[in-house]
């Protein structure tokens, strides 16, 4: 019998394994995950990780040594409704908004510290076939009919998780759009600075790597507009943000990902729990996704540890309801700012975009305006 079973091997799971036994390194913990041991990692994509997402990772004893030396500060960010013109820009003087690193070297960190784990059992080229939960337990059932025990199981395992569709149902937004993600090199530094464009094509983001002719780019186009060749699309890019980091051009392979926005109705019940892309998949206009799921898994791991401290279940449904409605406030409110963000910053409707100018505009000379919303960024709600 294990105290906690998590589904899913990667950014998610690992984080919450490695969050839970911080708290208690006493904690059984069984991570069940289909990928095998060694899969190399290719991801092409990078996170921008908010100072709520580098406090955890500092914690870990991950930030400072693994990250931070390749991760590149973002001093500012200049928010637009068309690429020549700027129209709202934040900036905190005191320290970064925020950090942006590669994918491929967070997930090589987390990879390397999970190896240190000793609290941990990870169950490779598992999948699982069915969850059983029971008053004192829950049981996971994999396709060959291995079976494990714990207290809490918690789903991690994605968008396409099979815990969520085992134990929840799920609200869905198709949007009809495809994010091109990659690296691109330009002619101008970037000097730590964020780009983001609200264009009838769909929003556009250029985030600062370590390299100052370096970033990444999320493009969310929608899908009648989506060009089908690398030159095309370089060519549409240096036309739109020439005059901020000159000629541009892709220095890895376009990875493109349709968009959904879903979100999980019932999040946790008894015995289970959903976790980060499993709970909720939100639109990467404001890049926010891997912080809402690290600050999900943070006050996950302080009510576990607050519940053990008590001498109670860790699996009990009201502790895990408990949970859930601290996080509804965050999770919502985020979801609905990306949503309007994506939908109608785009619109191609005049009137909706005279009247959103006006407002970034009112909003940039406001500096407590700035201040909230750089803090929700950072933060969460």
């Amino acid at each position: 019998m294990y105290d906690i079973i998590i589904v899913g091997g990667s950014l998610a799971g690992s984080l919450t394994a490695l969050s839970l036994n911080k708290k208690n390194p006493f904690l059984k913990i069984c991570i069940i995950d289909s990928e095998p041991a060694n899969t190399p990692i290719m991801d092409n994509r990078a996170t921008a990780l908010s100072p709520s997402s580098i406090k955890l990772l500092t914690e870990l004893e991950i930030w400072e040594r693994e990250l931070k030396p390749y991760s590149a500060p973002i001093r500012h960010i200049h928010i637009g409704m068309t690429s020549s013109n700027i129209d709202l820009t934040f900036t905190e003087a005191r320290s970064p908004l925020g950090y942006n690193v590669q994918n491929t070297i967070l997930k090589s960190a987390l990879k390397i510290q999970m190896s240190t784990n000793n609290s941990t059992t990870v169950k490779n080229r598992s999948v699982v076939k069915d969850i059983l939960i029971q008053n004192s337990y829950g049981e996971v059932v994999l396709e060959n009919n291995t079976t494990f025990k714990g207290r809490l199981i918690i789903g991690a395992d994605g968008r396409n998780s099979k815990i969520r569709s085992l134990l929840s149902t799920t609200e869905t937004i198709p949007y009809k759009q495809t994010a091109l993600t990659g690296t691109v090199s330009h002619s101008a530094p970037h000097n730590n600075q964020a780009f983001e464009f609200f264009l009838p094509q769909g929003p556009l983001a250029f985030i600062p790597l370590p390299n100052l002719n370096t970033s990444t780019l999320v493009w969310s186009l929608k899908n009648n507009l989506l060009p089908s060749k690398k030159a095309e699309i370089e060519k549409i890019l240096c036309n739109l943000a020439r005059p901020y980091l000159g000629e541009i051009i892709f220095t890895s392979t376009i990875e493109r990902y349709p968009l959904t926005t879903f979100v999980a109705k019932q999040i946790a019940g008894h015995r289970w729990v959903l976790v980060g892309d499993a709970a909720n998949a939100i639109h990467p206009v404001a890049g926010q996704g891997l912080n809402l799921a690290i600050r999900d898994i943070t006050h996950l791991a302080q009510h576990v540890y607050k519940q053990q401290c008590l001498g109670l279940d860790i699996g009990s449904q009201t502790h895990l309801i408990d949970y859930a409605t601290s996080r509804q406030k965050d999770r919502y409110s985020l979801i609905g700012i990306t949503h309007l963000a994506a939908t109608q910053m785009t619109s191609p409707s005049k009137l909706i975009s005279h009247f959103i100018r006006r407002g970034l505009k009112w909003g940039n000379n406001k500096k407590g305006i700035t201040n909230y919303l750089i803090h929700v960024a950072q933060f969460g709600i």
